[in-house]
């Protein structure tokens, strides 16, 4: 943001233009300083030159905002970088603890507990009238929004059959492209300032008051927990909805335990993330997502190549496009491949844009600009998908918590570089990001994976089907099937056997497609 030296009262008159010329020395670069003065600006013969004791701030591109609000400025810029580490730090300890508790006491829980601190401290952020207040306003508004994202994200994609959760991620990634964009512009035409802004943003905020209506525990991680009754009303309720029969959906469940069981389940609880099973793939993803979102933060989100605004509206247009040609070639060739070649692309971008760098904007870098921008924006929509499938469900709120935590770090360390480095050194950062976003493509290709969503060969739900029949899977259950874990061990009948349901279409569980991709019709 501008700012340079106050005018004294006695120079209120001058325009300030003139006040530059007459007060404001020069730097290194030739430019008008921002944070020392003459003194006395009119002196005739040598005026010392000291620090400014207050400024005026250029409020015609932003208005006012926390930066003009508390003059955190020159010597007292640092606190910038406190707020900003508060918040970091913040995100980066809540996500661990709501994704332990997550798949501790389910997804449905940790939610409806963050929703209204969500919107009370959202709220709260717009009145502080100091800037401690603010920090501490800010750390809560961090936290509980960091809390929220893995059980969100989690129940999202545990709940959405093989053959849409592209569609739906894309769905996700696109509300993004329209909301921010407007509401980023509607801040800067009117400048109402910093505290409108925070009450503008809370509005598309407020529409989280429906997940109380709309949420339901994901009976994926209630069968993978031993929660089988829990699970078939959750199933029962979404089959009702769906207009699918309940003998359908008990049939489809005793397939998915037919066919899975729960012997993943005790695995993944004794060993967690850092167990030998999944060990490696935690660390090529803390890996992935701190070089994804160092770059992503540095060069996508913010301007660390500056460009028009027309260029920037060009760059979301094309990457809602490219979100939605994306999603036939998921359900064809599957998350991983889409994210490897739109993580190749970013690298490639970045290495010919700090190899041709420039300061003077040309139609070259503008256009690399956008296809970088593009292709960050599809690899870090789909990279989600391809996070929750190197695990099983009952890690997946754990395995999100731990990444994006690495993903907040990423970001912060893109955002320290800036501040260091400044426009000095564009091109050495934009080499720094295509080192980590090759390296980042190619763990993507090693990842090991649970599953990849690849929807196959989908059999119908009438005439003759690889789902048994009513009969033949009762009897099936009569004799294959094992006590449920934290259920009592007592004889059952055939009757309550069969009554365990694998959730239709809004509710499936992707447990199954691993073997067999199944339909409602």
């Amino acid at each position: 943001m501008e700012h340079w030296c106050r005018r004294p009262d006695s120079f209120a008159n001058l325009s300030v233009a003139d006040w530059k010329q007459l007060a404001i020395p020069l730097d290194e670069r030739g430019r008008f300083s921002r944070c020392t003065m003459r003194d006395p600006p009119d002196a005739s013969y040598a005026p010392k030159v000291v620090p400014c004791t207050s400024w005026e701030f250029d409020m015609d591109k932003y208005g006012n905002n926390i930066v003009s609000q508390w003059n955190l400025v020159c010597d007292r810029r640092w606190l910038i970088d406190v707020a900003r580490l508060v918040y970091s730090a913040t995100c980066i300890i809540s996500l661990p603890v709501s994704g332990v508790f997550a798949d501790r006491v389910g997804r449905k829980t940790v939610i409806f507990i963050t929703v209204p601190v969500v919107l009370i401290a959202g709220v709260g952020s717009s009145v502080p009238n100091d800037f401690q207040f603010f920090v501490a306003v800010r750390a809560i508004v961090s936290a509980a929004t960091s809390a929220l994202v893995p059980p969100t994200y989690a129940v999202l994609i545990e709940v959405t059959p093989a053959t849409k959760i592209a569609a739906y991620i894309t769905v996700g990634a696109l509300l993004s492209f329209v909301m921010v964009p407007p509401t980023l512009l509607a801040a800067q035409i009117f400048k109402a300032g910093w505290a409108a802004l925070q009450l503008l943003l809370m509005v598309p905020t407020c529409l989280l008051v429906f997940l109380y209506y709309g949420i339901e525990e994901s009976p994926a991680w209630l069968l993978a927990t031993g929660k089988a009754k829990e699970a078939e009303r959750v199933s029962l309720r979404a089959a009702r909805l769906n207009r699918v029969s309940p003998q359908l959906c008990r049939e489809l469940l005793a397939q998915y335990q037919l066919e899975v069981g729960f012997n993943n389940h005790n695995a993944a609880e004794q060993s967690g993330l850092c167990g030998s099973h999944l060990r490696t793939r935690t660390a090529l993803l803390s890996f992935m997502w701190t070089a994804l979102s160092f770059a992503y933060d540095t060069f996508v989100s913010n301007d660390g190549v500056l460009v028009s605004d027309g260029v920037t509206a060009v760059g979301y247009t094309l990457s809602a496009v490219a979100c939605l040609l994306g999603v036939p070639y998921v359900e064809r060739f599957g998350f991983k491949n889409i994210v490897v070649v739109s993580g190749v692309t970013f690298s490639a971008t970045s290495a010919v844009l700090a190899i041709t760098y420039s300061q003077d904007e040309t139609w070259l870098r503008d256009c690399l600009v956008v296809l970088m921008r593009t292709a960050g924006n599809v690899c870090i929509s789909f990279f989600i998908c391809q996070t929750v499938g190197a695990y099983p469900e009952v890690t997946h709120c754990r395995a999100l918590a731990l990444c994006f935590a690495f993903s907040r770090l990423g970001a912060t360390l893109g955002q320290t570089s800036t501040a260091l480095l400044g426009d000095l050194h564009t091109d050495l950062r934009l080499a720094g990001a295509a080192a980590l976003m090759s390296l980042f493509a190619v763990a993507a290709q090693v990842l090991p994976y649970e599953h990849d969503w690849v929807p196959q060969g989908r059999p119908k739900c009438g005439g003759r089907s690889n789902v048994a029949s009513g009969d033949d899977m009762k009897r099936a259950m009569r004799d294959t099937l094992m006590p449920l874990p934290k259920e009592p061990i007592k004889r059952r009948s055939s009757r309550s056997s069969g009554r365990i349901s694998v959730g239709p279409e809004q509710y499936s569980t992707h447990s199954v497609q691993r073997s067999r991709s199944i339909s409602l019709g």
